[in-house]
Formats: C-alpha cells, structure tokens, sequence
C-alpha cells in the first residue's frame, strides 16, 4: 500500500496539475468567470474545468475541502476571492483534483488533493502558481524532486536534487526496508 501511495505521488507530481477554496466553503464547488489577470498572462499548468455533473459522485467533499484550505493555510492564504474545481481524474481507485483559485493579493494557484478509496482520505498533493510553476507546497517526502519557493516572500526555500526521470519507486521502496532491516538487525 505505501508503495502504491508513494508512486501516485510520485507520478502526480510529475504531471502536475493543481487547485482551491474560498472561505465560504460551498463556493469550492461553482465554477467562475476568466479573470483579468489570466487574459494577460499566459499558465504554466494545465488546468480544465470540471461541470456540476462530472463532480456529483465526488465522495467526501468535506474531506476535499479540509485538505485544500488546510494546505492552503499552511503556506501563508489568508482569503481566497475566486475559485473552480478541475482536472477531475480517477484511476484504479484513486482520485485527483485540482482546485484553481485567486487568492487577495491576485495570486492564481492549483491546489491539488489525492483521494484514496481504499483510506477513504483526501491528502494535499501540491500547491503550485499558476503562471510561474513554483511550487509553493508539497508533502515533505517529495520536497527532493522540485525547486520549493516560499509564498509570502516568492524566495526559493529548497532546491530540486532528484529528478523523476530515471528515479525508480520501488528501488527506492527496497532501499528503504533494506535500511529498516538493518536498524533492527533482521536479516535476509
């Protein structure tokens, strides 16, 4: 299960895709008009609204909202002006969405959330900048594989030192019960 958990991250990150949530939290959920702001520049993420239908079945919405402001809150938002709900994809159990959201100070972010049938818990997977790339946040096991930036001061706090190409999940995953092995003394 960790393995499976690790490589959805893993593979999420690589095609990222992104999302938030307005403080009147049903708003997370109505899709808005194009902003100023998103005329004039142009994404460096991909992001597709999703209808009222495609979203119906969407379990836990409680759950998902939690997930976005939490993450959200984490980095430093205090007020979130406009949002939509995108890039709905479900594979083999395992839900991700993207909330696109504009926070007070004009920021666009995608702020995506991992949902896992089998936990039955959504999980913040990335908070990225619509129309730079940075990533604001993601959990702290895959801060290795991007350039990390602070929100409030735009400051990289981290740089990228693995690359997702080449990079092996489950080499990784041996490596690291191998290391466990070793610590308590069990041997092959």
């Amino acid at each position: 299960m960790l393995l499976l958990i690790v490589t959805v991250l893993l593979f999420h990150l690589s095609t990222i895709r992104g999302a938030y949530q307005n403080s009147d939290e049903s708003a997370i959920f109505s899709n808005s008009e194009t902003t100023e702001l998103e005329e004039k520049q142009k994404p460096k993420v991909a992001f597709t609204v999703n209808t009222d239908e495609e979203l119906a079945n969407l379990p836990d919405k409680d759950g998902y909202i939690d997930s976005v402001v939490s993450a959200t809150k984490s980095i430093g938002v205090t007020n979130v002006v406009k949002s939509e709900i995108g890039n709905y994809e479900e594979i083999s159990g395992i839900i991700n969405l993207s909330a696109k959201c504009e926070t007070e100070n004009g920021n666009v972010l995608i702020i995506t959330s991992m949902y896992i049938t089998v936990s039955s818990k959504w999980s913040a997977l990335s908070i990225v900048d619509y129309y730079t790339g940075n990533y604001y946040f993601v959990p702290e096991e895959q801060h290795d594989f991007v350039d990390l930036y602070d929100y409030k001061t735009g400051k990289i706090i981290s740089r990228k030192t693995k690359d997702f190409e080449g990079y092996d999940a489950v080499e990784e995953f041996n490596k690291s019960i191998d290391e466990i092995d070793d610590k308590s003394g069990i041997t092959k």
